[in-house]
């Protein structure tokens, strides 16, 4: 087993996002993006020249992913968009759950098929209205598989692509889950990976050694945890709420991690002025790369 050794994280964009979450790493673009859900934001961060750019949204995004055409995916409370970097134009091609309208979609994980696993969650934090999806086409038609429910707030999606294996995070509960995936795109065999009380279990990331990167809110850390659930490493932020990790920079060695400001009083956020900025440190064993969403080509798209 591989040594973890990682430095301590600093912050790149000193921005007070209210609620950072989403982070991303685009190869292509050398850039990072992420969104502040609350805010109502998107935001880009160019590594090369250090250049920040900032778009608003009309709803909350949750999520944004690249894909094979010139739009790029975007998760909001309703439902999924297309949205276009040239013009901040975003157009709906799929809403979700209006039989609930207290709840939002949440966080999303694009697989090595191009296809989006995403959760919702109640708003409230508190009913168990939040479900797991998976996107399919007909075509040029959009649909959802429901292949999990009963979630307060559902997180991280991530799959363990040679295991074929799909860890969330049911938050509220403390509770990480993980699933076997059948014929890519049925999940079975649902079984409690580990119980996190070091903190409320937000975004994860995998890395190449398969190792699960668990973002705690109200942790003031990352957990990295072995396949087999055994805890390998903390890592310590100058701030409570830590809310998803992406890795990112030309080996795919440098991680990105978001934060946020809600739910810290004011005094609070006296001690923890650095809460809701994107932090970075680096790390000796590689992330997975970001997968690009496939769209397909029967679907017609204003680019």
């Amino acid at each position: 087993m591989i040594t973890i050794n990682s430095s301590c994280p600093s912050a790149i964009w000193e921005i007070q996002s209210e609620l950072g979450e989403g982070v991303m790493w685009n190869a292509s673009e050398k850039a990072v993006y992420f969104v502040d859900i609350e805010g109502k934001k998107i935001h880009q961060y160019r590594l090369n020249d250090n250049q920040k750019k900032s778009w608003n949204t009309h709803k909350k995004p949750t999520f944004f992913f690249p894909t094979n055409r010139s739009v790029y995916l975007c998760g909001m409370e309703d439902g999924l968009y297309w949205f276009s970097l040239f013009n901040g134009s975003v157009t709906l091609f799929y809403p979700l759950e209006e039989k609930f309208p207290n709840n939002r979609i949440n966080d999303g994980y694009i697989d090595a098929k191009g296809q989006l696993w995403f959760g919702s969650m109640d708003e409230k934090e508190k009913k168990l209205t939040g479900s797991l999806y998976l996107l399919k086409w007909d075509q040029a038609k959009p649909y959802v598989i429901r292949q999990d429910r009963e979630y307060a707030v559902l997180n991280g999606p991530v799959i363990d692509e040679d295991k074929q294996i799909l860890y969330c995070s049911h938050s509220n509960a403390h509770e990480i889950f993980s699933f076997d995936i059948e014929d890519g795109q049925k999940l079975a065999n649902k079984r409690l990976f580990l119980k996190e009380m070091e903190g409320y279990p937000d975004g994860m990331a995998l890395d190449c050694e398969n190792n699960l990167w668990v973002c705690l809110y109200q942790g003031h850390k990352i957990n990295v945890y072995s396949s087999d659930g055994q805890k390998l490493k903390s890592i310590d932020f100058p701030c409570p709420n830590l809310t998803k990790i992406a890795f990112g920079g030309n080996d795919l060695k440098t991680a990105f991690v978001t934060s946020a400001r809600a739910k810290i009083s004011k005094k609070d956020l006296e001690k923890y002025p650095k809460a809701g900025v994107l932090f970075t440190f680096d790390n000796n064993i590689a992330g997975k790369r970001q997968n690009i969403f496939h769209i397909p080509d029967e679907v017609r798209l204003e680019e």
